[in-house]
């Protein structure tokens, strides 16, 4: 995807209207660490409490591993159940 339109998409991005879903696809298109800071700073303005955890419990879907890893990198939050490690070094999902 081209950075132009990333960032116009974090821009323009509702989360009055957006499921999980379109948080985890617009989450999965980001490709650098300013504009993963700018889609979570926006998240913060909406939901100041939650958005932290919200997004590190959502990005804990992710398959695969990989992937998951690079969200995780990219986002600087951690998954609230299953700490700060949890989505690092290529791991798989604990058993739920």
């Amino acid at each position: 995807m081209n950075t132009q339109n990333i960032k116009e998409e974090i821009e323009n991005f509702d989360f009055n209207n957006k499921s999980i879903h379109d948080i985890l696809d617009i989450c999965t298109k980001i490709e650098t660490i300013e504009d993963a800071q700018r889609l979570l700073e926006r998240y913060r303005a909406f939901e100041p409490q939650y958005a932290d955890q919200n997004l590190g419990y959502i990005l804990g879907y992710i398959e695969p591993p990989s992937l998951r890893e690079k969200m995780y990198k990219l986002f600087p939050v951690n998954h609230p159940v299953f700490g700060s490690n949890f989505g690092r070094n290529n791991q798989e999902n604990p058993k739920r």
